[in-house]
């Protein structure tokens, strides 16, 4: 409105001139409350995100203790200036790779010679079992004693005589 028709709405309805001015201000005053929130909302994300950042940083640090060497020397630099597409955290891991795979291959081969070791040690140390009173002996004698039981005093007298060679067998 122009300078005249608010001096002519002010004069003809000063309390409509006036409603409509403190609806304005508290039109305005809200938008700027809830601005003023979008900014210390965003504000606090961006904190907190750099906070959760720094903590990734700080926890990948401790686990790899030459990220920060590496770091220090401007190595990861180097590389993210030739790799713009990884962060500082894959250009150590690119960097380190072989090295990781080289010192878990070490590792497994370590571990599966001394798991070879022990199993020769334990063969080594392995007995066999001699015939007790559970081993089936030598059935091939037994046999022949049940085939002709006449010759041997009858099949209880053999059938005694075997009992006798078990119960030898067991007492040993």
């Amino acid at each position: 409105m122009s300078a005249e028709d608010l001096a002519e709405w002010m004069t003809t309805d000063p309390k409509g001139y006036h409603d409509n001015l403190v609806i304005q201000a508290r039109e305005q005053a809200k938008r700027e409350v809830r601005m003023a929130l979008e900014q210390s909302e965003q504000r606090r994300l961006q904190e907190s995100r750099e906070a959760s950042i720094r903590r990734t940083y700080e926890k990948y640090e401790k686990e790899n203790p030459d990220f920060k060497a590496m770091w220090d020397r401007g190595e990861i630099q180097v590389f993210l200036e030739a790799n713009p597409g990884h962060n500082p955290i894959s250009a150590h891991q690119m960097m380190t790779m072989e090295a990781r795979v080289k010192a878990a291959a070490e590792k497994a081969a370590k571990e599966a010679a001394e798991r070879t070791n022990k199993n020769w040690q334990a063969k080594r140390q392995a007995a066999v079992i001699g015939t007790g009173p559970s081993g089936v002996g030598n059935t091939a004698d037994a046999d022949n004693e049940l085939q002709n039981t006449k010759e041997r005093g009858g099949p209880v007298s053999v059938l005694v005589h075997r009992l006798q060679k078990l119960r030898a067998a067991a007492g040993r």
